[in-house]
């Protein structure tokens, strides 16, 4: 629950009006920190989406898709797996202006 609180803290600040980042760093470091195997591939298949694609949005998508679907293959329902689909869920919602620009071919090379 704690890393979850460590992204929603950062995605909605409130000393700067809930306007924050996306979350996908710091839910690698939340992955990281609390299950290093599969914060260590999030992260080495982050690096290898945005060298390949150039876009961080993809990269970060690949990433959290990779770690929910590893944490639930590894934990089934236990609470890594529970971690990872809910950094997911929030990595996602966060990046919905960017899939869209994505699915309409408009999401630029960074």
């Amino acid at each position: 629950m704690v890393g979850i609180a460590a992204v929603v803290g950062h995605c909605f600040p409130i000393w700067h009006g809930l306007r924050g980042g996306k979350g996908a760093a710091t839910a690698a470091g939340v992955l990281l920190a609390a299950v290093p195997a599969i914060g260590i591939a999030t992260f080495a298949t982050w690096l290898a989406v945005k060298k390949t694609s150039r876009r961080a949005s993809v990269a970060s998508l690949a990433a959290a898709t990779l770690a929910a679907g590893l944490a639930l293959t590894l934990y089934g329902a236990d609470w890594p797996a529970r971690l990872a689909v809910g950094l997911w869920i929030l990595i996602v919602a966060r990046h919905t202006s960017n899939i869209g620009r994505l699915l309409r071919g408009q999401e630029p090379p960074e």
